[in-house]
């Protein structure tokens, strides 16, 4: 009984992530550009038919405490060491198809407007009960 048996399903992996640059900021900015519709395209590869679960996580400022990069304290005593970190603000998951996969990003994720600022989109894909690698890409949200 080895692999060749098919015992365990393959693992599904998710692969080349990428936010296509839509239209992000002021609806007087897409008219200007021909856009009529605002966000962004994301595409990716996965191996497999399988749900992938994308996190979207926003990049804020942290102090280093033994070694990992953690929430700032509400008053500074001292002189920490500052650092950067990434901050889930939500999730949201897509069933995909074997081979290329497209969706429209919105600029909102649960319920919520996305803010100006540097954002991260992981992706992590799970199949049969066994959950492939996370990848991700990042990815800038302009004001409106």
């Amino acid at each position: 009984m080895g692999a060749a048996s098919g015992a365990y399903p393959p693992r599904s992996g998710a692969h080349r992530v990428r936010v296509l640059p839509g239209c992000h900021g002021a609806s007087g900015q897409c008219r200007e550009r021909g856009a009529t519709r605002k966000g962004a395209s994301v595409g990716y590869v996965d191996t497999q038919a399988a749900k992938t679960v994308f996190v979207v996580a926003k990049r804020e400022p942290g102090v280093l405490r033994g070694g990992v990069c953690g929430k700032p304290p509400r008053r500074v005593s001292g002189h920490a060491r500052s650092c950067r970190r990434w901050v889930s603000v939500g999730s949201f998951s897509h069933a995909d198809k074997k081979g290329a996969n497209t969706f429209h990003l919105t600029g909102r994720v649960d319920g919520h407007r996305l803010a100006p600022g540097s954002y991260r989109l992981d992706a992590t894909p799970a199949f049969g009960g066994f959950t492939g690698k996370t990848v991700w890409t990042s990815f800038a949200v302009r004001n409106s």
